[in-house]
């Protein structure tokens, strides 16, 4: 056979591979600028890219080329060709309908006789599914399959990396281990696959209340770790552990069943309670069984014996005792009509007659009575009583309103709404005549929530009060959603409002925001005739505080004035500067 014939074989054989080749093959030679031009295309290439060949020939290649693909890949592949040496890179193309894909583009020179470069040849692989299986496989390497949360060796990264930062920029870190408290019983009682799901879902809750820049894995069964960085202050990893356990509140709606779900908490910080990962692992885990011992819900990590938590753990047990033997108490605060003087509603606060510790004030066992579940029955037994004892006054002809306080712990509670209109059909009362007071902050730690459950109340006729208003972190978004028709300036503001320029402003702008949202406004924190005659010139609409009424027992308070309709006429003539 002839030279001629031989290298007509073999230009045979070479169209015949590249034809047939899976790969792009793309051939360009350089124009009088020396700018490489495609002249060739296989195939492959249309069915890679769904451009025609007349569609490319001519064209500089970069028309395939992203705009997010890696200039340093484009950088290499330039230098190679002038070079004149083979090389491999990753970029992005795009497809003719703007769909982009990876490929792995490998280029060499063609150099003739003479040593010139006439053209690159270009071979091109969709790499893109592989790139997604090893994209899936890194994932699974560092993720929890069946919650798709951060595993143990991801954690012990992250975690490393705040201690390392912490170290850095002198702030603390919150290392957090929680587990499902009666989980096994979940299991052994409807099947690990209903456990699974409940797992998925608390998974999601935890999600809800952690900053972006926080981490929860799941280490194993019912175990969850939370990494806190950046923290300016100790008190913030309990804020965030609070928050955990107010968002595992609410019990999980699965396969038709109700599945409360409960959670103990050990909390270590760095550089508190050590420095190192291992240290605080071990810490935090000491915390969380003396969580469980105790039955708080969470516990920081202590050295010594936690006695606080212990006492208070047997004031709960006490409290149970106290609810049943009568030793708790209801008075009631005067809430007043600035422009009458009239008593138009009473708030209900609870006093607990200790018969060792004497009297108890809310503020020393409603956050233990929250944190141990005793809220419930607490709440039941107020909501019983004032109820009656609105009722007695509605039969005396004082058509007064009552204002309850809701925790924070019950918001969440599916069965609120109707626990609540049992006990105001069981009083005799209407629906209107009972006003629900919950602070803006209790609504925001799960606001979709606290909008289920309000409107189903208001929807029934009971009123709604934002209490404490402007202390929490409101979102205005929500406040136009709430049904609510009253909101109640924080004390705090009040009491300094004529020494402060600022306290005076937030309450006029709070005043004024109520009234354009068509909400009445209740001044708290009352305390003399200076303040109560600036909330009256600013249109405030009811006041609360010492100087109209502190809280009284109910005989005491029917006695201020007839029926208890006003104002004693001495106050009243104090006020009215008479």
């Amino acid at each position: 056979m002839s030279g001629s014939a031989d290298a007509s074989e073999r230009l045979r054989l070479l169209e015949s591979v590249v034809g047939n080749a899976k790969d792009a093959v793309v051939l360009t030679d350089f124009d009088a600028d020396g700018e490489p031009r495609i002249v060739f295309v296989n195939p492959a290439f249309t069915e890679q890219t769904g451009y025609q060949p007349h569609e490319v020939l001519g064209r500089h290649p970069r028309m395939l080329v992203g705009p997010d693909s890696d200039r340093d890949a484009q950088l290499r592949l330039r230098r190679a060709a002038e070079l004149r040496e083979a090389t491999t890179v990753e970029l992005t193309h795009y497809r003719a309908d703007g769909t982009s894909f990876l490929v792995e583009n490998t280029v060499n020179p063609v150099i003739d006789d003479t040593g010139r470069r006439t053209h690159l040849v270009s071979i091109q692989r969709d790499i893109s599914e592989r790139k997604l299986a090893e994209r899936q496989l890194a994932y699974q390497a560092v993720h929890d399959p069946l919650t798709r949360l951060p595993n143990r060796t991801l954690f012990a990264d992250r975690l490393s990396q705040a201690l390392s930062g912490a170290g850095r920029h002198g702030s603390y870190v919150g290392l957090l281990l929680m587990d499902l408290d009666r989980f096994k019983a979940i299991n052994d009682t409807l099947g690990h696959d209903f456990g699974d799901q409940v797992l998925v879902q608390v998974a999601l809750r935890l999600a809800t209340v952690l900053r972006s820049t926080d981490t929860v894995a799941r280490l194993g069964g019912d175990e969850f770790a939370f990494v806190l960085p950046d923290l300016d202050s100790p008190d913030e990893a309990e804020l965030v552990t609070a928050k955990i356990l107010l968002a595992l509140e609410a019990p999980f709606e699965l396969g038709g069943i109700t599945i409360p779900v409960d959670a103990s908490i050990g909390v270590a910080l760095a550089p508190i309670h050590g420095s190192e990962a291992s240290v605080l692992m071990r810490r935090a885990d000491v915390a969380m069984y003396r969580a469980k011992e105790q039955v708080t819900g969470y516990a920081v990590y202590s050295d010594a014996p936690d006695e606080g938590r212990l006492n208070g753990l047997g004031l709960m047990v006490e409290l149970r005792r106290a609810i049943e033997a009568g030793e708790l108490e209801l008075l009631y605060q005067p809430v007043v009509d600035l422009q009458t003087m009239e008593v138009v509603a009473v708030e209900a606060l609870s006093r607990w007659q200790h018969p060792t510790r004497g009297l108890l004030l809310p503020t020393e066992f409603i956050p233990l009575a929250e944190q141990t579940g005793v809220i419930r029955p607490l709440t039941d037994w107020m909501l019983t009583t004032a109820l009656n004892q609105l009722q007695t006054w509605h039969e005396d002809g004082w058509p007064v309103r009552l204002s309850v306080n809701i925790s924070a712990r019950l918001v969440a509670d599916r069965e609120l709404p109707g626990r609540i209109m049992a006990g105001i059909e069981r009083a005799g009362v209407a629906p209107s005549a009972l006003q629900i007071e919950v602070t803006e902050s209790t609504v925001m730690v799960n606001p979709e929530w606290a909008l289920d459950v309000f409107t189903q109340l208001t929807a029934r006729g009971v009123l709604l009060t934002l209490d404490d208003f402007g202390t929490g972190y409101s979102s205005l978004n929500y406040l136009k959603r709430l049904p609510v028709h009253q909101i109640k300036v924080d004390k705090s503001f009040v009491l300094d409002m004529l020494d402060d320029g600022k306290d005076a402003s937030i309450v006029r702008a709070i005043i004024d925001l109520g009234h354009n949202l068509g909400l009445t406004v209740v001044a708290e924190g009352v305390e003399d005739a200076a303040t109560l005659d600036a909330l009256v010139a600013q249109g405030c609409d009811f006041g609360q505080g010492y100087l109209l009424g502190r809280p009284v027992t109910p005989s005491a308070l029917t006695s201020v004035g007839a029926h208890g309709h006003h104002l004693r006429p001495a106050l009243r003539a104090v006020l009215r500067g008479l």
